[in-house]
């Protein structure tokens, strides 16, 4: 068990005067089985005139607000203490086969609840590429947890994690010929890996807590929202996987939401009357607490 204090600062300035903007907000962590919430408060700037909570369909939890004062300064921050357990992995499958015939039982509601994962999303279509990662692992016949271990590890080993070379339009086809991106692309990839081999997987946003290197001090807001992914099991259920750190995610993953892929869970959307050109500025802090 680990206990976890996360600031999240997002702020926009505006080169002239918003009016008037509807907004959600999709940064309150879910309420997961292994996961507590101790703590959560929403600081927003100016002062919205409404502020409610909502879940989307697929059950994340969205605050919904409006601002109607004028402003050209804009902000979220989000204080939380959360503490974090051990995942337990039940038995999976044991051959793709056995896998492939379970998800056929439709009356199983957790196998209905898998399907939205299974197909192609906007950031993760199909790609004849992606058989690089996947033929032998197909001509095999490995069950999803073992395929998820799998193509994990390569994507982990062939790729290198670079900022600032991708975007929210780079595509998979982008990521197979540049093999270069963020824990965001890593994890687009891994689920258009693991949906071609006929297996549900979903993309996760979250923290992790980013360590300094040896003799550096922790620098405050120096740490980042993370992306990793779920591989469905029939058997054994949701089983995460985190391609970008080649880490089967445990007490150290603070788990917000879940979606097909990114363009899901945008940390904040919204609508602005007026404003212009905007810039965007976020700081994350995640710090390990003694306790509560």
């Amino acid at each position: 068990m680990r206990i976890f204090r996360i600031n999240h600062v997002t702020s926009y300035s505006y080169e002239s005067m918003v009016h008037r903007s509807r907004n959600l907000c999709l940064q309150l962590p879910r309420l997961l089985p292994y996961q507590e919430i101790h703590k959560e408060c929403i600081t927003i700037n100016p002062i919205p005139e409404s502020t409610f909570e909502l879940s989307d369909g697929l059950g994340n939890r969205l605050c919904d607000f409006t601002v109607v004062n004028e402003h050209k300064e804009f902000s979220v921050a989000m204080d939380l203490l959360v503490t974090v357990h051990a995942r337990q992995w039940p038995r999976g499958c044991s051959t793709r086969s056995q896998a492939l015939d379970l998800m056929k039982q439709l009356r199983n509601p957790r196998h209905l609840e898998s399907l939205p994962y299974l197909y192609p999303s906007h950031h993760v279509q199909w790609d004849s590429g992606i058989e690089l990662l996947t033929a032998d692992l197909l001509h095999d016949g490995l069950p999803p947890w073992e395929c998820g271990r799998v193509v994990m590890e390569r994507i982990f080993r062939e790729w290198k994690f670079q900022a600032n070379v991708t975007g929210i339009h780079t595509t998979v086809h982008d990521l197979l010929s540049n093999r270069v991106g963020v824990c965001q692309d890593f994890s687009h990839l891994m689920l258009a890996a693991i949906r071609q081999l006929g297996f549900p997987a979903r993309y996760v946003s979250g923290y992790i807590e980013t360590l300094p290197k040896p003799g550096r001090p922790k620098l405050i807001g120096a740490d980042v929202s993370h992306a990793w992914v779920q591989v469905y099991d029939p058997l054994g259920g949701w089983m995460d996987f985190d391609p970008t750190n080649h880490l089967i995610p445990s007490e150290q993953h603070i788990t917000v939401a879940f979606g097909r892929d990114f363009a899901d869970i945008s940390p904040l959307r919204g609508l602005v009357s007026g404003g212009g050109k905007q810039t965007m500025k976020v700081s994350v802090d995640v710090s390990a607490q003694a306790g509560i």
